[in-house]
Formats: C-alpha cells, structure tokens, sequence
C-alpha cells in the first residue's frame, strides 16, 4: 500500500502528465495558427491553478503557504500576461515555465518532507 507522500506526488504527477498532452495540443494549433489554442491554453491554466491549489491539500507540515512556496517568481504577473495574449507562442513559452518552475518546486519539497519523516 503506498505511502500519502507517494500519493501526493502521484497527484502532483497527473497534473503534470495533462500539461504534458495539453502542451502537444497547443504546439500544434499555434503552428496552425488554429483559434482553438485559446481553448486548450484556458484548460492548461486551470490545470495549472488546480496543480498550486491541490499542492495546499497535500503540503508538508514544514510549508506554511503552499502555494506560495510553489508558485514561481512573479507568478502573478506571468499569468496575466498569459491570459491578456492566450493565441501568442510567448503566452506559451511563459506558461510552460511556469509549469516546470512549480513542479520542481513541488517536486522538491515532498522529496524534503519524506527525507525528515524518515
């Protein structure tokens, strides 16, 4: 039976596998210049906020606002701009950063905690 640590990196996981197709989808319709990329690049930012906010359910008891604590550098910021120029390939460079940014961050701080739970 697995361990909540590996649940919790088993969800943080799931997110990261649906950026993964989502992201092959946008690729594709920005070199398609097809109008459905606003569409996929909306589900990809809310699979990313579900990913902070899911990150808040699961956080480490050393973490005391996880989604600060996973949240990339001027995130705030960087999703505005995704969201004001959603067709752009900048938009989805940003938000591909974004994504690895926090599941580093993500990814680390559970490795920590099961390091001091031991």
């Amino acid at each position: 039976m697995p361990n909540s640590k590996t649940r919790d990196y088993e969800v943080l996981n799931s997110y990261w596998e649906k950026w993964l197709r989502l992201s092959d989808e946008i690729r594709t319709a920005l070199k398609q210049k097809d109008p459905k990329v606003v569409v996929l690049m909306e589900s990809a930012l809310q699979n990313y906020t579900e990913m902070l906010s899911s990150f808040i359910l699961i956080k480490p008891a050393t973490v005391d606002d996880a989604t600060e604590a996973i949240e990339p550098l001027n995130g705030h910021e960087r999703l505005q701009f995704i969201r004001e120029k959603m067709n752009r390939e900048f938009a989805f460079i940003q938000l591909k950063a974004l994504y690895s940014e926090a599941q580093k961050k993500a990814v680390s701080l559970l490795v920590r905690s099961m390091i001091k739970s031991r």
